[in-house]
């Protein structure tokens, strides 16, 4: 029983949500338009929709991020660029708009009619995707350069990460192949940690606590 527990634990893409959550809020002043618990159509089963459905106040702009939590990066990075085929299509984004509309309403958000208004037109795919962000955070192993900053100040760390970051946006700008590319404003979030399965049950463990006060 508690080795179950440990694998469904580690299995959890929710603290990969929480993480693009806490990024999108704290590095590009966002606030949540919809919880993503709106998108859950039963218990036991994950929410289906994009991971975050946020807004920025000051330009009206409307997020829509998708995120991975893997121990390999490429397999994460393969997974956002097939996750964006998926949702850059008119009658998934209008299904979206839809469902986050009927609960803005609920919300005490900024400019609150304004969206509703903005959700309910019968707008182009072309036109909706050149009013929204498209935030996609990648959390995963690198251990070995975790291991060489361990004694690093903080300005001799990103000489270390850096080159690799360049590469891994390479990979991700090579590979993407959704629809409508090109007019897509994608913002790409590379998050490395030391220990996938360690950082996953630590916080598991933390929520477990948290919820028991």
């Amino acid at each position: 029983k508690e080795e179950a527990e440990t694998a469904r634990a580690i299995s959890r893409g929710e603290f990969g949500e929480i993480l693009l959550h806490l990024l999108l809020r704290d590095f590009k002043g966002t606030i949540p338009l919809v919880s993503k618990l709106y998108f859950k159509d039963s218990r036991g089963v994950p929410a289906h929709g994009f991971d975050a459905i946020h807004i920025s106040p000051n330009d009206n702009m409307l997020w829509l991020g998708e995120s991975k939590l893997y121990t390999g990066v490429t397999a994460g990075l393969k997974d956002l660029i097939e996750d964006l085929k998926q949702h850059m299509t008119k009658d998934f984004l209008s299904n979206e708009y839809t469902i986050i509309k009927k609960n803005v309403t609920a919300n005490n958000i900024p400019n609150r009619n304004y969206w509703i208004e903005r959700l309910s037109k019968n707008t182009r795919l072309e036109d909706m995707i050149t009013q929204v962000n498209i935030p996609m955070l990648c959390v995963y192993n690198d251990t070995s350069r975790f291991k060489k900053c361990l004694d690093e100040s903080i300005e001799d760390i990103a000489p270390v990460f850096e080159p690799r970051f360049r590469e891994l946006k390479q990979y991700f700008d090579d590979n993407n192949d959704a629809p409508l590319k090109n007019k897509l404003n994608i913002i790409l979030f590379l998050f490395p940690i030391m220990d996938k399965e360690k950082f996953v049950l630590q916080l598991h463990e933390r929520l477990y606590h948290l919820q028991k006060v």
